[in-house]
């Protein structure tokens, strides 16, 4: 049993998984946005922390204490090159860095 954090967790992809992970007995915990939609992952037992992908500090807290992230993140419509690039690049990196400064760090998983 692994302690996963899941980034994107209430998307199409991110929900799947983490209907794997749960079947398979590992603690997950998922990393939200405020506006997003919890439906998908409502069913199961699932830790959410409220934060952004840009936010170190939220990142921070929910990289504590797992042994794999899981970071589906992103987003696929922005209205600039800046804004889909702020989300999908500099998020992965700030997830990352966050991991990697971790005393323990946990495996990072980009997808």
């Amino acid at each position: 049993m692994a302690r996963a954090l899941v980034t994107g967790a209430t998307g199409f992809i991110g929900s799947h998984l983490v209907d794997a992970l749960c079947a398979r007995g590992d603690e997950v915990t998922c990393l939200a946005r405020p506006t997003s939609t919890l439906n998908d992952i409502s069913q199961h037992d699932v830790q959410v922390v409220t934060g952004d992908i840009n936010d170190n500090g939220n990142l921070t807290a929910a990289v504590k204490n797992v042994d794999v992230v899981y970071h589906l993140a992103g987003t696929i419509t922005a209205l600039s090159r800046s804004e889909m690039m702020g989300v999908n690049a500099t998020g992965a990196g700030n997830m990352a860095s966050v991991c990697a400064s971790q005393a323990n760090p946990p495996v990072f998983v980009l997808v």
